[in-house]
């Protein structure tokens, strides 16, 4: 556990890494605000708890800066790793869909219709989203710590000096 906190202490002291993480906060907050007030006429109206907004932000702004960092470390490895950085991208966009009061139903709707969904099931599979918008808000969250905890430990095997064997 030690090394993981080793880690996210050189990523945020780091005047790069935390660079990147208020970049990210910033850059994911306005994907937020964009996506739900291009929905609502131009309102940022939110049905969800403001702080489960602002702590997805800077958890998934936190997750970019240490994919970032692991990617540095594993690059110096010849190993990358971008998987994880997508989702610090993807929480807050999905996020933002679903925080939007249901003024995003144009768009689920038009995807699941692509899919193959009728609209009996749209409706209903639309409804479920917004009637559990809280619990989703928080499993993004959670997602987005449970990444940052993996990628610590990605990073922590990253840099790793291997030990030289005595002959």
């Amino acid at each position: 556990m030690g090394g993981r906190f080793d880690i996210l202490r050189k990523v945020f002291t780091s005047p790069v890494f935390v660079a990147i993480a208020i970049l990210g906060v910033i850059g994911y907050y306005f994907l937020f605000h964009w996506l739900i007030t291009s929905s609502n006429s131009g309102l940022f109206d939110v049905t969800v708890p403001i702080y489960l907004v602002y702590a997805l932000v800077l958890s998934s702004g936190a997750l970019l800066a240490v994919s970032a960092y692991v990617a540095h470390a594993e690059l110096k490895r010849l190993r990358a790793d971008v998987e994880v950085g997508m989702l610090s991208f993807l929480t807050p966009a999905i996020g933002g869909a679903v925080a939007s009061c249901g003024c995003q139903f144009s768009v689920f709707a038009s995807i699941l219709y692509f899919l193959g969904f009728g609209v009996v099931q749209t409706t209903n599979i639309v409804l479920s989203i917004y009637s559990f918008q809280v619990p989703l808000i928080v499993a993004f969250i959670a997602l987005n710590l449970a990444f940052m905890y993996y990628s610590l430990g990605r990073g922590v095997r990253a840099c790793a000096v291997p030990k030289r064997r005595r002959h």
